[in-house]
């Protein structure tokens, strides 16, 4: 009985009835109401980095006035006495890299389940990154700006969204989209470096790219040895606000669960995989204090134990007539280029924990492998985190292989005609990204895709990959964000709710045929993105399903889709209050995402729900 009367005043509150005008105002305007940009609230950036400011300036005048660097690496100019070798024949692995990258995937969940287990840590690492190349850009007058992409920042959107939704529905939705659905997993940090003149000439991108990739080797020497530092003292191990990761946790304990998450993974795979029937035996989580275990198995060049990863540069170099992919040690094109040798010493080492590879011109020579696949070409520098695993394979033999963990992604597009994908997005939305203002961080933001630009990336993904979009290597996580978005963006818009969810049941009754959507395209609703997703789905309809608009994999596909748009229509129809209002202009609330993540992430804080609504749902 009291809890009746307590949802009926709840109702009436939300509803707006018996509320005086100051009440509205904190209701329906709390950012301005209670001034949320002047920051009253205690800070929740636990740590920034001190950056160095002059040895960025060093680094960047070595590099401006370096003959080398505005030309491209492997054809203007080639890193002199290194061991330049080809990665096809001379790696001490006995599986390829591109089979063994479905294994790379589970060490970067596990690695940032462990190094970023919560949001406030994730989006500590996110804004730190983002501070110290925008210092970089200021203090040497560089015209470019970083701006944060992928799974994690996609994340934090859609948890700021689940907060919005009245709390009859918001832990429904967090359930479905995490415990279900996986749509708000973690992954490696993907920024990309975005300059002011997209048609600036490929030396200043040249010049701007091996930079970035000194910068970042700067940064993974300062958290490489964060991590060697913590964790000395009871003190300092449980202490997280004096580095950018969490350090909190047991090397020998985890390594059993590497292992297991490891040999999951390899127990999905089809029998015709080279990994198919493998026994993990062991995993080592490399760090510069522990040594690896000397047992029977060995690499391909019959070591006990795989050399010790350096930092690398990946380039091509054209070998008669054709071009053969190139590595060099980073200390050697750091010589090359004329960097001092003190300035080198410092930057290029790895103690094995932590390295970094820089990739010139990935994809360049791709072709098209459909009618509708968009190639791309970029360059890209990462941080990753070495893993050994100790495996017996199907006929007994004990062997043992690289795995790496990705922990930071940095891109940047060479732009110009063979980066179809970059012009594609550019063309759809001439400024894909905004600053996302974040509550509790004093003079902080977040710069990311704006909210439709999120919905592009996706869909060129799904269509313009090299696979048909229900081939798609991760087609289910892609497919529930892909829907998730569309459902996010659909309700910014600022029309009348009715128009958003008509506009949503019409897609969801166009996708319900899959012979429809090939044959004809979907009557236009009051929501553009709406419209260009159904588009999308018949234009990859017509070119790929000619006689097998039926055939499994599309009705999967299709109703998986439909299962989401079903769900999640269900979930905004059952919101209980006003008109949604979020914008591109949403500024991240760190204590919200950070409570969200807590009951994505927690099964005990998951399964708590207040008396309230186990009073209205019993």
């Amino acid at each position: 009985m009291v809890l009746d009367v307590v949802g009926e005043l709840v109702k009436q509150f939300r509803e707006g009835r018996g509320v005086t005008e100051a009440q509205r105002k904190r209701l329906t305007d709390s950012y301005n109401y209670f001034q949320l940009s002047n920051n009253a609230r205690h800070s929740q950036l636990r740590f920034q980095i001190p950056l160095d400011i002059d040895m960025f300036r060093e680094i960047n005048e070595v590099i401006r006035k370096s003959p080398l660097v505005a030309k491209r690496i492997g054809e203007g100019w080639v890193p002199q006495n290194a061991e330049v070798i080809r990665k096809r024949t001379d790696d001490d692995r006995w599986v390829s890299r591109e089979d063994i990258r479905v294994l790379d995937d589970v060490c970067t969940r596990f690695m940032t389940r462990k190094f970023f287990p919560d949001a406030f840590i994730r989006i500590n690492m996110t804004v730190n990154m983002i501070r110290m190349y925008d210092t970089i850009a200021r203090e040497c007058n560089l015209p470019y700006k970083i701006v944060f992409k992928g799974g994690v920042m996609m994340r934090l959107i859609i948890l700021e969204f689940l907060h919005d939704l009245h709390v009859n529905v918001r832990h429904e939705a967090i359930d479905y989209l995490s415990q279900e659905q996986r749509a708000v997993g973690v992954s490696d940090f993907d920024f990309e470096i975005i300059p002011e003149n997209r048609s600036q000439a490929p030396s200043e991108t040249y010049r701007q790219v091996i930079a970035n990739s000194l910068y970042l080797l700067w940064l993974r020497k300062y958290v490489e040895e964060g991590i060697i530092v913590k964790g000395h003292t009871e003190g300092d191990r449980y202490d997280t606000t004096h580095h950018l990761m969490n350090t909190a946790w047991d090397y020998a304990e985890s390594e059993y669960e590497l292992r297991d998450m490891l040999q999951e993974e390899i127990d999905t795979l089809p029998s015709d995989n080279v990994l198919s029937g493998i026994r993990v035996d062991h995993v080592h989580i490399v760090h510069p204090e522990r040594r690896p275990p000397q047992l029977e198995h060995r690499t391909r060049f019959d070591r006990r134990a795989p050399s010790t990863r350096e930092n690398l540069f990946i380039f091509k170099k054209n070998s008669g007539m054709q071009q053969e992919v190139h590595v060099a040690p980073a200390y050697e094109v750091l010589r090359t280029l004329g960097v001092p040798k003190k300035l080198n010493e410092y930057l290029s080492p790895s103690m094995g924990c932590l390295y970094c590879t820089s990739n010139f011109h990935i994809g360049e020579h791709d072709h098209p492998v459909h009618e509708l696949s968009m190639v791309g070409n970029f360059h890209l520098s990462r941080i990753k985190h070495a893993f050994y695993m100790y495996y017996t394979t199907k006929d007994g033999k004990r062997r043992i292989d690289r795995l790496a963990g990705e922990v930071i992604d940095l891109s940047q597009s060479h732009y110009g005609p063979l980066d179809q994908r970059k012009q594609h997005i550019y063309q759809d939305h001439p400024r894909p990204w905004t600053e996302y203002p974040i509550l509790e961080v004093p003079g902080q933001i977040i710069r990311s895709y704006t909210l439709p630009a999120l919905l592009h990336d996706i869909q060129d993904v799904l269509h313009h990959g090299e696979e048909m979009p229900w081939r798609n290597r991760k087609v289910l996580k892609r497919l529930v964000r892909y829907c998730v978005v569309l459902i996010i963006v659909t309700f910014a818009q600022h029309i009348s709710r009715t128009e958003k969810e008509n506009a949503i049941r019409t897609l969801i009754s166009y996708i319900d045929d899959p012979v429809r959507i090939r044959r004809e395209r979907m009557r236009k609703t009051k929501v553009s993105h709406v419209n260009e997703f159904a588009d999308h789905e018949h234009m990859s309809m017509r070119t790929h399903c000619t006689e097998s608009a039926t055939c499994k994999d599309v009705r999967l596909y299709y109703g998986t889709m439909k299962k989401h748009l079903e769900r999640l229509l269900d979930i905004m129809i059952r919101d209980r209050q006003a008109d949604m209002r979020l914008a591109n202009s949403i500024p991240l609330n760190a204590m919200f995402v950070g409570h969200s993540d807590q009951l994505v992430t927690n099964e005990a804080h998951r399964r708590v729900r207040c008396e309230f609504l186990r009073g209205r749902t019993g």
